[in-house]
């Protein structure tokens, strides 16, 4: 079962369970014009705490389906726990959606 929160770009995919403050960050950048939809996938747990101790959101990958890209793979990482989300960008503005990312600290150049 799938549902859409108060934001009609942030799917939840089989579970509610979202680390804490990724639900703010997701809303920040749904709402940039770059983006047309978020899809944040179930936590998994990892052998490894984060270097950080807290929370930490960075950007993986490009996501590539037939060739086109079509967004970035993300993930959010809080103590042991792992959760990755998808950012799709709307129509045409991968570009955009790159320099957005790079330009808040979530990707390097």
């Amino acid at each position: 079962m799938r549902y859409r929160s108060g934001n009609e770009k942030v799917v939840m995919g089989r579970h509610s369970t979202i680390h804490k403050g990724l639900r703010e960050l997701l809303e920040r950048i749904a709402a940039w014009d770059e983006v047309a939809s978020i899809q944040v996938n179930e936590t998994s747990l990892s052998r490894k705490k984060s270097r950080s101790g807290g929370y930490t959101f960075r950007v993986t990958r490009a996501v590539v389906v037939g060739g086109k890209q079509l967004g970035y793979k993300c993930v959010s990482t809080h103590g042991t726990s792992n959760q990755e989300v998808v950012i799709h960008a709307s129509q045409g503005n991968v570009p955009a959606l790159k320099q957005k990312l790079i330009a808040h600290g979530y990707l390097n150049s």
